[in-house]
């Protein structure tokens, strides 16, 4: 069970059900829009890690060992999310982006 408060009462996630983007099952509610996925489940998906620079972008990426990339934009209300309609805005693989910086950009930090 999951409960989440917030400024329009409560909602009570009591069912947990697989994700098709990523491995893992978190909980949801039937009335809800959207999925809540805890960042530390996030970052124990065997065979990826989180990669974030505030700086660059406004975004974190999942990056897997096999090449794969997911994208987690910032909504205008401060959560991140992956659009499940719109996955091409969201899913690349190694190679079509870079995470590379020039001297220049590390020399300005």
């Amino acid at each position: 069970l999951f409960t989440l408060n917030n400024n329009s009462g409560q909602m009570e996630f009591r069912n947990k059900g697989d994700l098709d983007f990523l491995p893992l099952s978190p909980h949801y509610n039937e009335n809800s829009v959207a999925n809540i996925l805890a960042f530390h489940e996030v970052n124990s998906i065997p065979g990826a890690k989180i990669m974030f620079d505030g700086g660059k972008e406004d975004a974190f990426y999942l990056v897997f060992d096999s090449g794969r990339i997911v994208k987690f934009v910032r909504a205008r209300i401060g959560l991140y999310y992956y659009d499940v309609e719109h996955p091409e805005n969201h899913e690349f693989e190694r190679g079509s982006t870079s995470f590379v910086s020039t001297v220049r950009e590390n020399e300005a930090l």
